[in-house]
């Protein structure tokens, strides 16, 4: 078995979680301390996708490592927007299968609010 097959097979179940805040809990807690060393880059690529789950590094490369779940808390104001992107894009569907024909400027409207979000969440 290949040491890139083995590191993704998913050993250790889900933890307990805390129901508020999503941590993990333990009847112990944690003993044993390393140090790691990353780039400049690849720090701040944890950076971001940790921020992205609405975590701490430290937690995002610990859940990682060991193969947890990572679930994320999406930002809410973001998932509003794309839910009324959806509502507009399903208003301008039925409009043009009423009419027979599309209101560019509104279609315009919607492709920009939706690049926003999208640039948002990546």
């Amino acid at each position: 078995m290949s040491y890139i097959r083995a590191a993704t097979l998913r050993e250790w179940p889900d933890p307990p979680r805390a129901p508020r805040t999503g941590r993990t809990r333990f009847s112990e807690p944690r003993s044993v301390r390393r140090g790691i060393r990353f780039h400049p880059e690849e720090f701040a690529r944890i950076e971001r996708m940790a921020t992205t789950l609405g975590m701490p590094p430290n937690r995002f490369i610990r859940e990682a490592a060991v193969g947890y779940r990572l679930s994320s808390r999406a930002d809410e104001e973001l998932i509003y927007q794309l839910a009324r992107i959806g509502q507009n894009l399903n208003e301008l569907t039925r409009h043009a299968h009423t009419i027979g024909r599309l209101d560019a400027e509104r279609l315009e409207s919607l492709d920009a609010r939706l690049r926003t979000v999208l640039s948002r969440l990546l």
